[in-house]
């Protein structure tokens, strides 16, 4: 009764934990467990491993750098509170963000479990909390476990896959995980660097790391001394997951940009911060924009919390350019969203400004551009027109001046139509149309 009470006070302390870390990471990609034991194995004469700490270590900023929120339990723990924690943490639901959870322990093993202080824990306390059965909301979630320890049987990976689940150990039974005390385990060794740098699939990453771990056993004389000839490491019994960390890393900090409105000299463009930014610890938010065959960007400030619209002006007549946004994280590390290409009007369209403004009750202003190539055009002209007076009127107005409107009747619908008449018998026009209240 007092363990179970015992358990009962841990799982809810570590539950709060989890709480707290969502709270504190809600666009994460995902939770790493992270616990380790350095405790000997006498049975099998196996020494303490006080280098576990260092694999605990790596792992936390290898999975942070990766934008994943971190739960890290005290090393050295009773198998009950490891066993209470992985129930507390199955229990909790997890932000929509969240795609993975992984579970991460370093130190002894042996027949099926893990060694702790007080005797072992076996490997099933650790996966069955996230089974559908017991944890159905956590279903479409992947879970990796990650056990950089050794001589844990070949069959009890077999038995623990849980669906949508990979098991990972770093050699086959027989082998030991350490080569020196102090440090942490191979896999460790091996599996944070290619986490932190290589963009294949998860399960692609695990094929090269334990062939690299495989060769690195059979190549070293450490290692042979260690082991039996009988027993050269194979390849780790696993699955391939369909993680990518370092590409979710990467669409997880790209901003976004949409192009919103196309006018006659300029751009009016959309840009999101990364869907992580808090996460990764967004610095800045740049719109960069270029003409296209030009080689210098020109740079836009953008709000790095909220994103904005950014208005774009003075750019060329019939010109090709191209939009980007850039998100900078601590590092002064860059990631860019997909340039987008932008195709400005051509010089022969005239263009009715969409700022059109009421100043009074009974007239109407607005500005006029016609085509900044005149050479080819025969004239330019600006009428307004509606269902009261279908005889079009011609408007005077100054050169890429304000044009107002009066007499207007109010509930009437009016058109401005400006076109542009070119050699036989050719015009483009472009029509505004507006109701005075």
């Amino acid at each position: 009764k007092d363990l179970d009470v015992c358990e009962h006070s841990y799982k809810l302390e570590v539950t709060e934990d989890c709480r707290d870390i969502f709270k504190q990471f809600p666009k994460a990609l995902g939770l790493i467990v992270l616990f380790a034991s350095s405790v000997a194995a006498p049975s099998r004469k196996l020494p303490p491993v006080p280098g576990v700490v260092k694999g605990v270590d790596r792992m936390e900023d290898t999975f942070r750098s990766l934008g994943y929120a971190v739960l890290r339990l005290p090393v050295n723990l009773a198998s009950w509170q490891y066993k209470a924690a992985m129930k507390a943490v199955a229990s909790v639901s997890f932000p929509e963000s969240y795609r993975h959870i992984f579970v991460y322990f370093t130190g002894h093993g042996g027949n099926d479990s893990i060694d702790t202080p007080d005797g072992n824990l076996k490997l099933v306390d650790i996966t069955n909390p996230f089974s559908p059965s017991e944890a159905p909301h956590l279903e479409c979630l992947t879970k990796i476990f990650i056990f950089d320890t050794s001589s844990l049987s070949k069959h009890s990976i077999l038995r623990s896959i849980l669906p949508h689940s990979v098991l990972l150990f770093p050699a086959h039974p027989g082998y030991p995980a350490f080569a020196r005390t102090d440090d942490c385990g191979l896999l460790t060794q091996h599996l944070a660097p290619a986490l932190r740098t290589s963009s294949k699939s998860f399960g692609d990453i695990v094929v090269d790391v334990t062939g690299a771990i495989a060769k690195e056993m059979k190549d070293d004389p450490l290692w042979i001394n260690r082991v039996s000839s009988e027993s050269q490491p194979l390849l780790c019994q696993t699955l391939k997951a369909e993680v990518s960390l370092l590409k979710e890393r990467m669409e997880a900090m790209t901003p976004l940009v949409i192009i919103q409105k196309v006018s006659p000299t300029s751009l009016s463009v959309a840009v999101s911060s990364p869907p992580s930014s808090v996460q990764f610890h967004l610095q800045h938010l740049h719109l960069l924009y270029k003409r296209q065959g030009a080689e210098q960007w020109t740079q836009v400030e953008v709000n790095a919390v909220q994103g904005g619209a950014v208005v774009i002006s003075n750019l060329s007549h019939g010109k090709h350019y191209r939009v980007k946004a850039v998100a900078v994280y601590p590092g002064d590390e860059e990631i860019s969203s997909q340039e987008m290409p932008c195709d400005m009007p051509t010089e022969v369209e005239p263009v009715l400004l969409q700022d059109l403004e009421y100043c009074h009750v009974d007239s109407v202003e607005f500005k006029v551009f016609q085509p900044a190539k005149k050479d080819t055009m025969r004239w330019f002209g600006v009428v307004c027109q509606s269902e009261e007076t279908p005889q079009p009127k011609p408007i005077e107005w100054p050169e890429n001046e304000r044009v107002r409107i009066s007499e207007l009747k109010p509930g009437v619908q009016y058109t401005v139509t400006a076109t542009a008449h070119y050699p036989n018998e050719e015009s483009v026009s472009v029509t505004k149309s507006f109701e005075i209240p």
